[in-house]
């Protein structure tokens, strides 16, 4: 008797742990376990009716729930819509589930989305945003975005750059730390190329990251170039290579600009094996992009320069 007494609990028990297990398996958020993961972001929205998707590049940070970036970490390209713009982004993360509301000048745009298990993406397919009637831009406007998580720009890197005047490619060996305020500092050693072969950032004048964005001047005492790039995020074959154009500001007058390419050390026989897919940075960062993160590059300057 005691013997099926005890044989009885036990199914019962087993019974009870699987309609429990199934249960939290159909509750949707509630069986995930996505943790949302702070730092660079940058966000793609469908444009309004002839208009391009419009892209923005913010640094998210996050106290308990909330995530935010401020006007001196979120660019757009959204010139289309009425110029340059002040943006500031709030929102909340719950489990799986994000929220992003956008300010773009008297605008604002709300987003819905799904995070990825890994907390570092939202799909297309899983993401919605609003926005309401009346305004400059979106006016109405609804539809579906995409958001990436950039890792931080730290570590060591290599790869080439590409200049009309000089043959061959001078191959590069770079390294670079984003400070706590997504600051860069660094240093590059560049082979075979008849202006430079040791550059540096400044310690009074850090580079700048926003999103995917980053930009930074390199000198030898001499000569000055000015790096303007960034981080690619689609597909395994380019991986998270750093495309940027170059500009040679004071010094050498045999170079005058060209491309940078840069893989994380380690990824450098995948960044040669994808030469063919390398895109021209002038052609895959809007100039809007590019005059924002120039804007918020100097105010950063000016304030540091004042202390």
């Amino acid at each position: 008797m005691r013997l099926l007494i005890a044989m009885s609990i036990s199914l019962a028990l087993i019974l009870a742990g699987c309609g429990s297990s199934g249960g939290s398996g159909s509750g949707g958020s509630g069986g995930t376990s996505s943790v949302f993961v702070p730092g660079r972001w940058t966000l793609t929205v469908d444009g309004p009716l002839g208009f391009s998707p419009i892209e923005f590049d913010m640094n998210l940070t996050q106290s308990g729930s909330t995530i935010s970036s401020d006007s001196d970490n979120t660019v757009d390209n959204s010139s289309p819509c009425g110029g340059m713009h002040v943006d500031s982004s709030t929102g909340t993360v719950s489990g799986d589930q994000f929220q992003l509301l956008l300010t773009i000048n008297s605008e604002t745009v709300t987003l819905n989305g799904t995070l990825s298990p890994d907390g570092k993406s939202v799909g297309i397919e899983s993401s919605h945003f609003t926005s309401k009637s009346g305004g400059p831009c979106f006016n109405g406007v609804s539809g579906g975005f995409s958001a990436n998580f950039i890792p931080p720009f730290t570590g060591f890197f290599t790869g080439t750059i590409q200049v009309n005047p000089v043959l061959g490619a001078p191959s590069v060996t770079a390294m670079f730390t984003q400070g706590a305020n997504f600051s860069l500092s660094g240093s590059m050693m560049v082979t075979n190329d008849p202006c430079f072969s040791s550059l540096a950032t400044s310690p009074s004048k850090p580079g700048i990251s926003i999103g995917s964005l980053s930009s930074f001047e390199m000198t030898d005492g001499v000569n000055v170039i000015d790096v303007t790039g960034r981080t690619l995020t689609g597909g395994a074959i380019i991986g998270l290579e750093f495309d940027a154009s170059f500009t040679v500001i004071a010094g050498c007058t045999e170079e005058v600009n060209g491309e940078l390419t840069l893989d994380p050390t380690g990824q450098a026989a995948v960044a040669m094996a994808s030469a063919s897919t390398h895109k021209s940075a002038a052609f895959v960062i809007n100039p809007a992009l590019l005059e924002r993160l120039k804007e918020i590059s100097a105010s950063r300057h000016d304030h540091h320069s004042e202390q």
